[in-house]
């Protein structure tokens, strides 16, 4: 879902929405730009990888709530050994206050390809609880050294 967010707006080309054949949903593509940060990374045998995902969003316009995504990583590394790194994540309505529903993870589905082995795991969510937290810091001045035994202040 961060490819969406704004702090990652130039890390991707996004296509204008389209209409879905059969469905109220509004489809928009995005592709990687060249360089660009990414909002995931793979960590390996102590190196990061950034994953430079390339797929599509269905969004309800009536709520401009991501419904799904559909992505891949564009050309993974070939050190890595990877065909394929997939994600499928369906977001539903969640209502964990009085007022307007989250739109949260109900179902994601990763799949990963190497040339001996796929994997496939599939998650789902649900019962999600609010929580707040109460955070305090003080952050101190410097306090001034006290002299040495018989210096000068």
């Amino acid at each position: 879902l961060f490819i969406l967010h704004p702090d990652f707006r130039s890390s991707y080309a996004i296509s204008p929405a389209v209409s879905e054949p059969d469905s109220k949903l509004m489809r928009i593509d995005f592709l990687p730009r060249p360089g660009a940060r990414s909002p995931a990374v793979m960590e390996l045998k102590g190196r990061e990888y950034p994953i430079a995902w390339e797929g599509s969003a269905w969004i309800d316009p009536a709520t401009a709530s991501v419904v799904r995504i559909l992505a891949s990583w564009k050309e993974p590394p070939p050190e890595l050994g990877l065909r394929q790194l997939r994600s499928d994540v369906h977001y539903g309505p969640t209502l964990l206050t009085q007022g307007d529903p989250y739109w949260l993870p109900q179902d994601a589905k990763i799949e990963l390809e190497t040339q001996h082995q796929r994997w496939r795991n599939e998650h789902h969510f649900s019962n999600y609880h609010r929580f707040s937290v109460d955070v305090r810091e003080e952050v101190g001045g410097a306090r001034p050294l006290e002299p040495a035994e018989g210096g000068k202040k």
